[in-house]
């Protein structure tokens, strides 16, 4: 990664002045500077890749695609592969304990309402979809003893506005289209269990004790009086039509991108376009037709509006990290990093983006707890009061299964793992628990 920057995607290199191998048995990593997480980081995101191979690699390692002979460590070996259908075999030579699930099948599935539909007529064990409380009735209480589900909370689902689009940056706006929306109403039908978020962001219930105590019970109030005083001070005023427009006389316009396809998300964003509008924000839903056209739009900066997603992690340091650090951002048209979607940046914050990467700093200069909250907290206040992103629901860990052909899935009782096959490597974790039903 050192000699090909462009294999190092999530900057491990920026932490690092040296690394050594003084004997066959150890490595050492020495830092530029004190990291906390630097172990964290290296442990998760930096894989281990045979000298025999890449050695010989011709043209650029960084667009080497592995794909004609797989190589790798795991438990599994790539078997076979369609655009249908992916197979996995046990391998035998695997250093660990050997797992007891032999061969693993992964279909494509083109959309929600088709795997849950595969998931009921029994033709998977295990799925990671969106999940309607109206499918209890045909799945769990159909066979309550095997059909089980369990959605542990993950990330913070956010309204992500591109700062880099006028009126976006302008906060009065941020805070008239966050006094907009209804939140309350989110959680019903497919996405039923995703809570209303904390307003910091931080992901709740699992990390409550990094929550400040004044935002511990705070939600956003929604109000149309509110919404009217931010656009007049940001200088909007309400059309004939109903509609806020600028001293010009232009239409205030916004659309929202969100994937066709992914239920609870599409229903979320038809529900927040129908708040704006009756707020006299002219909304609209655009509709991607997958996730390419959607992840090259919010990564690439051409949208207006996205929900999206946030990064998990031990502390809310890993989410606000990608979020926030102002070296994942971009120009427009260039990618960026992590979930800085939104552009949060020195040219997009009014100078809020030095503090917090000050903050985020701080937090990776210590491994004092108390100190880190002290971090922590100050990122909460400029969450709450500057809105780079609008924190609407609390994603969660889809995790359907049946214990009818395997046990040893975690739950809440067992919570070893997230649950979620879609999560990697903890998938391959979660089958290494697998036991044969009988």
């Amino acid at each position: 990664m050192k000699t090909n920057p462009a294999l190092d995607q999530n900057s491990v290199w920026a932490l690092l002045k040296s690394v050594d191998a003084p004997d066959s048995n150890t490595v050492i990593f020495t830092l530029i500077h004190p990291q906390s997480t630097a172990l964290f980081r290296l442990g998760d995101q930096v894989y281990i890749v045979p000298q025999h191979i890449w050695a010989s690699i011709s043209g650029d390692p960084a667009k080497f695609t592995n794909d004609k002979n797989p190589v790798g460590t795991g438990p599994y070996k790539l078997a076979s592969y369609s655009t249908d259908l992916i197979t996995y075999q046990r391998n035998d030579a695997y250093w660990g304990t050997k797992p007891q699930v032999q061969t693993i099948q992964v279909p494509s599935i083109k959309d929600n309402t088709t795997a849950i539909t595969d998931m009921i007529q029994g033709k998977l064990d295990w799925m990671g979809t969106g999940w309607n409380p109206d499918y209890n009735t045909l799945y769990t209480a159909k066979d309550p003893q095997h059909n089980k589900t369990w959605f542990a909370a993950s990330n913070t689902v956010m309204l992500y506005l591109n700062l880099q689009k006028a009126p976006f940056n302008n906060l009065n706006v941020r805070k008239a289209i966050n006094a907009a929306i209804n939140r309350s109403q989110l959680p019903q039908g497919v996405a039923q269990y995703a809570g209303v978020a904390n307003p910091t962001g931080v992901i709740v219930p699992t990390l409550n004790n990094w929550i400040s105590p004044q935002y511990q019970s705070m939600s956003f109030a929604v109000s149309t009086s509110q919404v009217d005083s931010y656009m007049q001070q940001a200088g909007f005023k309400k059309g004939s039509d109903g509609f806020y427009q600028n001293a010009s006389g232009k239409e205030l316009t916004m659309s929202v991108d969100v994937v066709n396809g992914w239920s609870d998300w599409d229903q979320d964003v038809q529900f927040i376009v129908n708040d704006l509008n009756a707020a006299g924000i002219k909304a609209t839903v655009n509709s991607e037709s997958g996730f390419t056209p959607y992840y090259t739009a919010i990564t690439s900066g051409s949208y207006d509006a996205a929900i999206s997603w946030t990064n998990s992690g031990p502390t809310p340091y890993f989410p606000y990290q990608a979020l926030l650090s102002s070296a994942n951002s971009a120009p427009a048209g260039k990618s960026v990093v992590g979930t800085n979607f939104e552009r949060w940046d020195t040219t997009t914050s009014n100078g809020y983006s030095t503090q917090t990467d000050k903050l985020i700093a701080q937090y990776e200069a210590s491994s004092d707890t108390n100190a880190q909250k002290q971090a922590i907290a100050s990122i909460e206040d400029i969450m709450v009061s500057q809105l780079p992103v609008l924190p609407l629901t609390v994603n969660v860990y889809w995790d359907e299964y049946t214990t009818k052909n395997w046990t040893g899935w975690p739950d809440a009782n067992n919570a070893y793992d997230s649950g979620a096959p879609y999560n990697m490597p903890d998938a391959a974790n979660v089958i290494l628990h697998l036991a044969p039903a009988s």
